[in-house]
């Protein structure tokens, strides 16, 4: 079996420390079973022990993966790379179905790791990396640095928008054709076709959403959100003026007072 640079790498890192396989996997608390398998490319590391190496044996997780020479770096979690993830995936418009068949993984997989249940390892990382346009080192926490043209691109069309969406909602779309009583093939024409809803079915999207009907309907246009009844609710209330009259007490905004004190006025003046 040919081996891959991580396999030469992980058993260059050894002998250079001067180790055995047993002197090695005692410093790495695995068993020499494990590391045979490394070395041989029989098996793939998690993140934690490619953490545990770098930190180890002073090699950087670019080095171990084989992207680049460089030593140092600084490492995170897995909840925090499952985060990281989440988020590249949200801002590329994907759902997480449409993600594991990219990464040819399970949904639950996917989910797992996102949600840092489980560890990722090199090979899965580069997959990851490739389909979100990033270096596995960002996905790995080894490089906070996004170059420009990996930044995502905010949604355009009506697709991408509802996409955006309904995953912003924290909703599915079978949840959104069931609420709006919508017709089952609707994503797939929206998607393969290009197409839009008719106007009544655009204005209860948008309702749905709380976005004005315009920003969806227009392409490369940004989603504009209305405020909602919790924002209004919010905002502090005009100042009152209270009017007491012989049978009745009412209290209106000031501005309203103001105005027709100037419509009486004015015809007082007449």
């Amino acid at each position: 079996m040919a081996e891959t640079k991580f396999g030469k790498r992980i058993r260059s890192i050894r002998q250079n420390a001067e180790c055995s396989q047993k002197e090695f996997c005692a410093v790495l608390d695995i068993p020499q079973s494990t590391l045979s398998a490394y070395e041989t490319d029989r098996m793939q590391p998690t993140v934690a022990t490619l953490i545990n190496i770098a930190t180890k044996y002073n090699v950087s997780m670019d080095w171990l993966c084989g992207i680049d020479k460089t030593n140092g770096g600084k490492y995170i979690d897995s909840k925090s790379i499952g985060l990281r993830i989440r988020t590249l995936r949200l801002e590329r418009n994907l759902t997480q179905t449409d993600f594991a068949k990219m990464i040819s993984k399970s949904l639950r997989t996917v989910q797992k790791y996102e949600n840092g249940e489980i560890e990722i390892n090199i090979s899965t990382a580069n997959d990851i990396a490739r389909v979100l346009d990033v270096s596995a080192s960002y996905i790995l926490g080894n490089d906070d640095t996004v170059l420009s043209y990996q930044l995502p691109k905010s949604p355009q069309t009506f697709y991408e928008k509802l996409i955006y969406l309904i995953e912003d909602k924290g909703i599915t779309k079978n949840k959104l054709l069931t609420d709006l009583n919508l017709n089952r093939n609707s994503f797939g024409n929206w998607q393969k076709q290009g197409s839009k809803p008719r106007a009544e079915t655009m204005e209860r999207i948008a309702e749905y959403f709380e976005v004005t009907p315009e920003s969806l309907t227009k392409d490369n246009t940004e989603i504009q959100y209305l405020p909602t009844a919790k924002k209004l609710l919010a905002q502090p209330a005009p100042p009152t003026v209270k009017l007491n009259g012989s049978n009745f007490t009412a209290e209106i905004p000031a501005y309203v007072f103001t105005e027709l004190m100037s419509i009486l006025l004015e015809k007082l003046e007449k």
